[in-house]
């Protein structure tokens, strides 16, 4: 039976992961292996992530692996030591063997930085002269970054020159990292070095942009070197000096320690490969020469054609707006034509567990597995994994900065594994999509609902406020006729009653009773308009009614705000404007747009003006307005009233969701539109048009 090693990197797109895949299979014996990659990012990038990605390499390790070679390198390089050992825990007694710096006590490969960077600064002072240096170091605390330097600065040392009279900058491995830091330092320094010294070549390959885009040329103006001879090193515009790592090699001995491991042989815990200096054209070494290319049939152009259309098509309906697991379902012939011939998502469930939600086997939805949680996939299940010697199995991690979505699987040709790679990185973008706009969904919900309960909470302030004063009138007229009562009955007890008291006591009665039924009829009034608006914003049904009417209705309760205030309140209602429409949306609008203008454009009521209110009914649209002869706003106000969140009253209460609100009910709930007029000092006037 075949053992299944797991390789662990950061990308298989990349020349040096696959020189090292090259080596592990040229030690490994034919037909007795089958080499699976699992993809993750560079942990450091992920701290807030760190404890999922130790529970995703804990299901991995459940997942029939026999052993396993990290590449700590790419992996590790911006995590700490104490992370990537827990990382390796989590594979237990399964052999594992690390490409990089050491690694608590599991076995390693690493590199001798010293002997390279050695040849390459002997180049630089004794070849070419230079005596100037800029130093561009890697990550701060990352080991071979400072085995590098320490290398840079002895050979400083034995020329007599002082490594701290040199400029020295802090970099990173990170991408665009070097050429945005030179793209800011150039410009304030005097003159050039005789040498960029880079910890990696990415860092010198910016390093030559930065240069180029500042007018100056590389070997012409100063010399640059890299190290790590990666791909782009022979290939740039410029080619790079650099040390070469021996990656083939590095590759073929991590495979020979997994070998021995797994036969029970004693193992060697560190192992050092050389490296060497390569000198090219950045270094103005003139016996670089060129590659041939050889020329190629049309055919493989004509495939990589059709490739593209397809992968075209299946990015076109990833694309298209919906569940990122249903598109998928739709693209099967599209993952098949891309080069995906056998795809499984892992998907989280809400209550945390991961588990199949997706199989795809040659174009062919398969349900055999559906449903199976990822800490059942145990050997039994890789008879799924079956290889020929042209195929390969990829695990991918599906994740954003801040979650972790599920990881998918996907077997394809070894050639088209790197569409994988970036086909994996899409799905997480469209998973990562679908989570943002469900949450933006819900805020935009909850933002709804709180300014309804904001506005329906204002209502009931005012209607509170209102409905005291008949319910005051009828309690006082009730006591005076109480009082009164009490005081005929003393007369008719005393038998000194007389025609006049009691002709007093009736008149009395007859106005008391007079005042409770008018008050009462005025309070059940004011209750019944405030029950019906309090209805239609808390309920959304869609009803016919007689608009006019109901916003005469709503007003009421509004103009109770404007009581005791120096602000009229005007109204000019067409009657007859009968529509189906949301009640509860226009009750918001008005109460909303009303309130505005009297907080803002009147200071609360302060100051002395009027809001008028007109609805009327167009050929194929109703419209109101609502116009203030208030303070009126400036253009910048003005330009940005609908926005979510701006407001001119911070720290006093304001939310700037209130006109926000409007316009969304406006524009989505009512399919309508809302436009604006004001000018400082002149006050201003809101139009809604709604189709009828």
């Amino acid at each position: 039976m075949k053992k299944n090693l797991l390789l662990i990197s950061n990308s298989i797109a990349l020349f040096m992961e696959k020189a090292i895949y090259r080596g592990i299979k040229s030690v490994l014996p034919d037909g007795d292996f089958r080499v699976s990659w699992l993809v993750v990012p560079p942990m450091g990038s992920l701290e807030k992530q760190e404890e999922l990605y130790i529970r995703y390499h804990h299901w991995v390790a459940k997942m029939g692996v026999d052993a396993v070679i990290l590449h700590g390198a790419t992996v590790g390089y911006q995590s700490s030591q104490a992370f990537m050992i827990k990382l390796a825990e989590q594979y237990g007694d399964i052999p594992l063997v690390n490409i990089g710096g050491a690694l608590g006590d599991y076995p390693h490969i690493a590199i001798e930085n010293n002997q390279g960077m050695d040849e390459l600064m002997v180049h630089l002072l004794e070849e070419k002269g230079c005596q100037n240096f800029v130093y561009i170091r890697g990550p701060e605390g990352n080991e071979e970054s400072e085995q590098r330097y320490q290398s840079y600065a002895k050979a400083l040392k034995l020329k007599g020159i002082n490594p701290q009279d040199q400029i020295e900058l802090q970099g990173s491995f990170a991408p665009n990292f070097t050429r945005d830091m030179l793209n800011d330092w150039l410009p304030q320094v005097a003159g050039l070095p005789d040498a960029f010294v880079c910890c990696n070549d990415m860092a010198a390959k910016e390093t030559i942009e930065a240069l180029e885009g500042m007018g100056f040329t590389v070997p012409e103006d100063t010399y640059v070197t890299g190290f790590d001879d990666f791909e782009y090193a022979v290939a740039m515009p410029v080619p790079l000096t650099t040390v070469h790592q021996p990656l083939f090699d590095e590759g073929k001995q991590a495979a020979k320690k997994i070998l021995a491991m797994l036969s029970g042989d004693p193992v060697q815990r560190s192992t050092y490969l050389p490296t060497k200096a390569v000198f090219r054209v950045s270094t103005n070494y003139d016996l670089y020469e060129e590659e041939e290319v050889e020329e190629a049939g049309y055919w493989p152009f004509i495939q990589m054609r059709d490739m593209q259309l397809a992968r075209l098509q299946l990015t076109r309906q990833m694309m298209e707006r919906g569940n990122p697991i249903s598109n998928l379902k739709k693209s099967q012939l599209s993952l098949v034509d891309s080069g995906v011939k056998h795809l499984l998502l892992f998907h989280f469930s809400d209550d945390g567990a991961l588990s199949l939600k997706l199989e795809i086997d040659q174009g062919l939805p398969v349900e055999r597995n559906k449903g199976i949680p990822i800490d059942d996939i145990q050997k039994k299940h890789f008879d799924l994994f079956l290889l020929d010697e042209h195929e390969h199995w990829a695990t991918y991690p599906l994740h954003d900065d801040k979650n972790l979505f599920g990881l998918v699987l996907i077997k394809s040709d070894l050639k088209e594994i790197e569409f994988a790679e970036s086909f994996a990185e899409q799905l997480a973008v469209l998973f990562s999509n679908e989570l943002l706009q469900r949450q933006a969904e819900l805020i935009n919900k909850q933002i709804l609902q709180n300014e309804k309960m904001a506005s329906l909470g204002g209502l009931v302030s005012g209607v509170a406020h209102e409905v005291n004063t008949p319910i005051g009138n009828c309690l006082l007229a009730a006591t005076n006729v109480k009082n009164e009562l009490v005081k005929i009955d003393k007369k008719i007890a005393d038998k000194v009653l007389t025609k006049t008291d009691f002709d007093e006591f009736i008149t009395l009665s007859r106005l008391s009773t007079e005042i409770v039924e008018h008050n009462l009829h005025r309070a059940a009034e004011l209750i019944n308009n405030f029950k019906q608006v309090a209805v239609d914003q808390t309920v959304e049904d869609k009803r016919e009614l007689n608009l006019g009417k109901y916003l005469e209705r709503v007003l009421s309760s509004l103009s109770l705000h404007a009581k005791g205030t120096n602000v009229k309140v005007e109204k000019d209602f067409d009657q007859n404007v009968m529509i189906e429409t949301y009640p509860g949306a226009w009750a918001q609008i008005i109460s909303n747009v009303f309130l505005n203008s009297l907080i803002h454009g009147f200071d609360d009521g302060s100051s002395k003006g009027r809001i008028k209110l007109v609805l009327r009914k167009k050929v194929r649209e109703v419209v109101l307005s609502i116009e203030d002869n208030g303070k009126g706003m400036s253009d910048q106000t003005r330009d940005k009233i609908f926005d979510p969140f701006f407001t001119t009253r911070r720290g006093q209460g304001g939310t700037g969701l209130g006109m926000h609100i409007v316009y969304n009910i406006c524009v989505q709930r009512l399919k309508g539109r809302i436009d604006i007029q004001s000018r400082l000092g002149k006050g201003s006037k809101f139009t809604i048009k709604v189709p009828s």
